[in-house]
């Protein structure tokens, strides 16, 4: 299996899957992106690739197009269509990267230490720590991080070799996570719900993001 996955994940592989099959190609592309620097990223470059690919459709269109008195309503309706959708994957592109390059610095600041609390980080991104604490949650969503929020409120990397919290100076603990099943009341609608500890909590009516 990981010689599949090891194989899969080749840039040879990817470049050549684009050639010749481009959606196993983008399929490809997006698991290894994915594996190293999460979603966001890997949506990023996903449609920067079908707008490049679609710019270059459009150029080549223009290029057999200009000069030419016998271009039929077929071509010119195709030629539109490449057009627009060349526009259509670069505006989310765009949006994607934003994302991941607001996300990327809260990211880049926790795998640094390994192990830091929410106040922290809202002070050092100058945000408050219920917005920190839904930044958090979606970057773990996103896979940018391996991790957990603790009952301390401080955010924990996961070693991927031993599925343990690491800590500052490469010293770990054999110790598993400990979750805690609480209640708690949802700030947006009041209603009560269970929370647990280490992962992230929606209410169940509003779906907004519980808190302790």
């Amino acid at each position: 299996m990981d010689t599949l996955k090891k194989w899969s994940s080749s840039w040879l592989i990817i470049l050549l899957a684009l050639i010749f099959f481009w959606p196993l190609g983008l399929v490809l592309l997006f698991i290894r992106i994915q594996d190293t620097r999460g979603n966001l990223k890997s949506l990023s470059n996903i449609f920067w690739t079908l707008a490049i690919i679609c710019y270059f459709i459009t150029f080549l269109g223009i290029t057999q197009t200009v000069g030419n008195k016998y271009n039929d309503s077929a071509s010119i309706s195709a030629l539109t269509f490449f057009c627009i959708a060349s526009i259509g994957f670069t505006i989310p592109a765009i949006k994607f990267h934003k994302k991941y390059k607001y996300y990327k610095n809260y990211a880049d600041y926790i795998k640094l230490r390994r192990r830091v609390s929410i106040d922290e980080i809202a002070e050092k991104m100058g945000e408050t720590t219920e917005k920190v604490t839904q930044n958090i949650a979606k970057i773990i969503s996103y896979k940018m991080l391996d991790g957990y929020i603790n009952e301390e409120n401080e955010v924990v990397l996961i070693d991927n070799y031993s599925n343990t919290p690491s800590y500052i100076g490469n010293v770990t603990t054999n110790a598993t996570p400990q979750r805690q099943v609480l209640t708690v009341k949802c700030r947006n609608c009041g209603a009560t719900n269970k929370f647990i500890t280490g992962k992230e909590n929606r209410c169940e009516y509003c779906d907004s993001l519980l808190t302790k």
